[in-house]
């Protein structure tokens, strides 16, 4: 599905499977699954803007909370440092 230039308000936006081009979400609540790819080109969230991850891709945080806890501090440091430098591809990584 792809939507361009448009304004979402108050509304449930499932991200899964979607391509938002130069859209403008206010006090919108996203909702990820991690059961397809998604995009979010030139688009802006306001800061009422809530996210959702649940699925596949609320099983991998929850992974990485358990990793985190059982005394793997160092490892999911470095899963975050690659999201945060977009080391991750669409077919993973391997850190």
């Amino acid at each position: 599905m792809r939507i361009s230039e448009h304004i979402f308000e108050n509304q449930e936006i499932v991200l899964d499977f979607a391509e938002f081009n130069h859209c403008e979400f206010k006090g919108c609540r996203m909702k990820l699954f991690g059961h397809g790819d998604f995009s979010l080109i030139n688009c802006t969230l306001d800061d009422r803007c809530r996210i959702e991850i649940a699925g596949p891709a609320g099983r991998t945080l929850a992974m990485l909370s358990k990793l985190r806890q059982a005394g793997f501090s160092d490892f999911v440091d470095r899963v975050l440092e690659s999201v945060r430098s977009g080391k991750i591809s669409d077919s993973g990584a391997e850190l």
